[in-house]
């Protein structure tokens, strides 16, 4: 497994804090929906430059064209959304955010090429989209060199501490030995958010960094800042051997 540009960095352990669970109605009508385009996905990870040959998984796809980018590039790259039960509905769930989240029309544009393409690559290669949940991958351990994900599994999941720490230990549980899990953003104070949740998220993503510190199945934890000076940072754990 080719290692990832940079010097991994272990930033020790975070302060104990209070484990806090959202109320269950919190979740209602808030499955993510994505259509980022592919090159500005990238731009929040720390990929090898050659990735030929190395089996990807992007978690919380939704109709984003990052996968179908990572496989044009040589990856064997797979997708996995809970919207794959039904990516019509998706598709025009992603449609009417993208024409309603404010988005100017270069940006309306783009997402729309976006959508496009993720629909011409699920025609094309329905076996590489996945529905299913992150907290009960549907792979065998020790399947992917990389998994990743880019603005959902983090803003969602780290609402509560079990929830995501379950998901990442689900993610690392099908990494192999000496790949990695890069997320993005993780410990980020993200603008225009609701403070009192932005609170919430940082404290428990602080509590689960603090125990996969202890845990045997991380070998080194790095944080990254891909948008430096804006401070959005990002997770990379590597997979022990």
């Amino acid at each position: 497994m080719a290692k990832i540009p940079g010097t991994y960095s272990n930033r020790g352990r975070q302060p104990e804090h209070e484990v806090i669970v959202m109320p269950e109605e919190y979740w209602n009508g808030r499955i993510p929906i994505t259509s980022k385009p592919s090159d500005e996905a990238l731009g929040y990870l720390k990929l090898p430059e050659n990735l030929n040959g190395l089996k990807l998984l992007e978690v919380g796809a939704g109709s984003s064209d990052l996968t179908e980018e990572l496989s044009s590039r040589g990856a064997d790259a797979y997708a996995l959304d809970p919207g794959y039960s039904d990516p019509d509905q998706l598709v025009a769930r992603a449609r009417a955010h993208n024409n309603s989240a404010g988005f100017n029309d270069t940006q309306k544009a783009a997402r729309e090429s976006t959508v496009i393409r993720f629909q011409l690559a699920l025609d094309r290669n329905p076996d590489h989209y996945i529905a299913g949940s992150v907290l009960e991958l549907p792979f065998p351990d020790e399947t992917f060199d990389i998994v990743l994900s880019v603005d959902t599994m983090t803003i969602y999941f780290a609402l509560e501490h079990a929830k995501l720490l379950k998901a990442i230990t689900e993610c690392l549980r099908v990494t192999k030995p000496g790949g990695f899990v890069q997320l993005f953003p993780f410990q980020s104070k993200r603008v225009g958010f609701n403070e009192e949740i932005d609170t919430i998220r940082l404290q428990n993503e602080a509590g689960v960094m603090n125990e996969l510190h202890g845990s045997s199945a991380v070998a080194q934890i790095e944080l990254f800042d891909p948008l430096a000076p804006r401070q959005d940072i990002g997770i990379i754990l590597e997979k022990a051997a």
